[in-house]
C-alpha cells in the first residue's frame, strides 16, 4: 500500500466523489506529491487538478497540490505545463479559503511567471484583494505585498499597491495611516 500508488489509484476514480471526499484526498496530496516522480505530475495529477479548479467547493483544497507543484517545478515547466491550467483561477471568482490560500503563496508564484502574466493575471489578483470587504483576504493581500515588495516594479508600488494598501489601513483601524506608509516607502 505504497502512498504514491494509492494516490494516482485514487485519481482514477476522483471524480465520483463527493467534494468532501475530494477536498481531504488533496489536502493530503500534497504530503504525498514528493514521492510521486515529476513525470506523473504533468501526466495524471495536473489534469485531475485541472477540473477541480474548475469547482469553488473543491478549490481550496486543490491548490495545495498545485501550489507545491508550482514551488518544486522549474521555471520551464511551471510556464509550459502548470501555467496554462492555473491562470483562469487569477480572473474567476473564489472563496475566501482559496484567495488566501493564493495571497499566502504569491511569492512562490510570482518567482516563476513571465512578467507580462504578473501584470496581465497576478496583480489584478491582488489588486481587487485589497478591494474586498474581507478581513482575511485584506490582511493576506497585506501580507503578500510584504513578501513580493522586492519583485514589484516601484511604479507599481507607487500608483497601485501604497494607495490600496493606505484604503485598507484607513477603513480598518479608524487612524490615518501615513505615518505606516512613510514607513513603507523607505
Amino acid at each position: 500500500m505504497e502512498p504514491a500508488v494509492h494516490a494516482l489509484q485514487y485519481l482514477d476514480v476522483i471524480q465520483m466523489k463527493d467534494s468532501t471526499h475530494k477536498s481531504h484526498f488533496y489536502h493530503s496530496l500534497q504530503g504525498t506529491l514528493f514521492s510521486i516522480p515529476k513525470k506523473l505530475w504533468f501526466q495524471h495529477v495536473l489534469p485531475s487538478l485541472k477540473t477541480e479548479l474548475q469547482s469553488p467547493e473543491v478549490l481550496a483544497a486543490a491548490l495545495q497540490p498545485l501550489l507545491f507543484m508550482i514551488e518544486e517545478s522549474t521555471v520551464e515547466e511551471y510556464q509550459n505545463e502548470i501555467l496554462p491550467v492555473f491562470r483562469t483561477v487569477f480572473s474567476m471568482p473564489k472563496s475566501v479559503q482559496a484567495t488566501v490560500t493564493l495571497l499566502e503563496n504569491l511569492d512562490i508564484i510570482m518567482k516563476k511567471t513571465p512578467k507580462s502574466d504578473i501584470k496581465a493575471d497576478v496583480l489584478p489578483m491582488l489588486y481587487s484583494a485589497f478591494e474586498s470587504t474581507t478581513p482575511q483576504i485584506q490582511c493576506a493581500a497585506l501580507q503578500a505585498v510584504t513578501q513580493i515588495s522586492d519583485i514589484l516594479e516601484e511604479q507599481a508600488v507607487r500608483k497601485m499597491v501604497l494607495p490600496r494598501t493606505k484604503q485598507v489601513f484607513d477603513n480598518n483601524s479608524g487612524v490615518k495611516a501615513s505615518n505606516k506608509f512613510h514607513y513603507l516607502r523607505e
